[in-house]
């Protein structure tokens, strides 16, 4: 008599401790290589500050200062279309108060009417990657998969925010042209390099703790 031994077992087992030694390895893999990104706003924090930084430059650039202690009235009509509508007025009001302009409600109680319009605000991505991308594996005779961390020699990604804007000032009572700026534009950037798997970043905003600007008026009766 032959006595043939079972391997039915073993074979069963088999499929077992590959799926295990997989998802041992997957673990290990993204334990030590992935960063994951979380945020709880519509946009992260590098997009906020590539837009603001972006938007206060452009108001920047603008000269107020022949509107002191007038009164004028923004009109945002035209700002419609963009998300960041209420940012941008509010900068905009904040660069007329710096100048001393006095900004009023109602348009009859104005003396000028300054229409701001928005052409370009909004942010692009590149990427740029010398390596290995992530790549999936799926596993056989499952819906599992694991991936291999992408490898990087060299890699860049550039985040950049673009602002571009025009103001049209009117003689509030006569609606006829006083000033108009056209084309006011500025862009913020902020990038992520990785060089021979060592992470790093640079950006021309600011992002850390600074002084800020404190101004102050004093009214008279």
């Amino acid at each position: 008599m032959i006595l043939r031994r079972n391997n039915s077992d073993k074979c069963r087992r088999l499929p077992f401790a590959l799926l295990l030694a997989a998802a041992t390895g997957f673990l290990l893999l993204h334990a030590g290589c992935s960063t994951p990104t979380i945020t709880n706003t519509s946009r992260n924090i590098v997009e906020q500050l590539l837009i603001s930084s972006a938007v206060e430059r452009c108001m920047y650039q603008i000269d107020f200062s022949m509107y002191r202690d007038a009164k004028v009235f923004a009109d945002y009509s035209n700002l419609a279309p963009q998300v960041d509508k209420n940012y941008v007025q509010g900068c905009f009001e904040l660069y007329l108060a710096k100048a001393g302009a006095i900004v009023v409600k109602e348009e009859k109680e104005a003396a000028y009417t300054m229409q701001l319009i928005s052409g370009t605000l909004a942010t692009s991505s590149s990427q740029v990657l010398i390596g290995t991308p992530e790549l999936p594996i799926p596993l056989p005779n499952t819906d599992l998969s694991f991936a291999i961390p992408e490898i990087a020699i060299f890699k860049r990604v550039t985040r950049r925010g673009y602002g571009k804007f025009s103001l049209t000032v009117l003689d509030t009572p006569s609606r006829k042209p006083v000033r108009t700026i056209d084309g006011v534009s500025n862009m913020s950037e902020f990038i992520n390099w990785t060089i021979l798997l060592i992470p790093f970043s640079s950006r021309n905003m600011e992002m850390d703790q600074s002084e800020f600007e404190d101004t102050q008026y004093y009214l008279f009766e």
